[in-house]
């Protein structure tokens, strides 16, 4: 079984359903006899439920589509001339 310090990296995308199946299996293994981990997945769990009811996938759309609008056309820095 994987040590705490190769897990931690791993927290995130298992909560949001990322991993890859073996992985997956692997952390839910060390999780079963970790409590340390198994906590950070529980708060990461608690961090991910929160935004989720915080801000609704359909209102980051939005904005998103909001601040694209903003933006388009735009740019930072002047495009170099393809007429050199």
């Amino acid at each position: 079984m994987p040590d705490c310090s190769r897990i931690d990296p791993l927290v995130t995308p298992f909560v949001d359903g990322e991993l890859p199946q073996d992985e997956q299996q692997t952390l839910t293994q060390h999780i079963t006899a970790c409590p340390a981990c198994r906590g950070k997945v529980m708060a990461e769990r608690a961090i991910r439920s929160y935004y989720d009811q915080a801000f609704p996938a359909a209102d980051l759309v939005v904005v998103s589509s909001r601040a694209v609008q903003r933006v388009a056309g735009r740019a930072i820095f002047p495009l170099p001339s393809s007429s050199s």
